[in-house]
């Protein structure tokens, strides 16, 4: 098992559905996951680069059925919300009280080195 996964299923409760009674339901429960400065280093057993920061999150809203996903990006600089129509500028603390998070992307590069493509206006 590689250190991200370790990492996801030890100490991150990202169980997005639950069971109750006879049907799942989502779990809308406030998970607060690192946003920055996270050290692998004890979960990695091969040396390399031990500090990530978040570079994505990928939520999901509605039910196993059906939903709807939306994201939020990181240029190194500045947190981006995306929805199918728009692209605006996030706040931090959007992250820090998001229940919808479904898939978080963690980088070891030096957040200035991360590029998003230019959307034009």
């Amino acid at each position: 098992m590689d250190s991200y996964n370790y990492l996801i299923q030890r100490n991150l409760p990202m169980n997005n559905f639950r069971l109750q009674q006879t049907h799942y339901i989502k779990n809308e429960t406030l998970i607060r996951y690192p946003i920055s400065n996270i050290d692998f280093s004890h979960w990695s057993q091969t040396p390399s680069p031990s500090n990530y920061s978040l570079v994505a999150v990928v939520n999901h809203y509605g039910s196993m059925n059906s939903g709807h996903y939306t994201s939020f990006c990181n240029d190194g600089k500045q947190w981006y919300y995306c929805n199918d129509h728009a692209i605006r500028v996030a706040e931090k603390s959007e992250l820090e009280h998001n229940v919808h998070a479904y898939l978080l992307f963690y980088s070891s590069l030096p957040q200035q080195q991360l590029r998003l493509p230019s959307i034009p206006n």
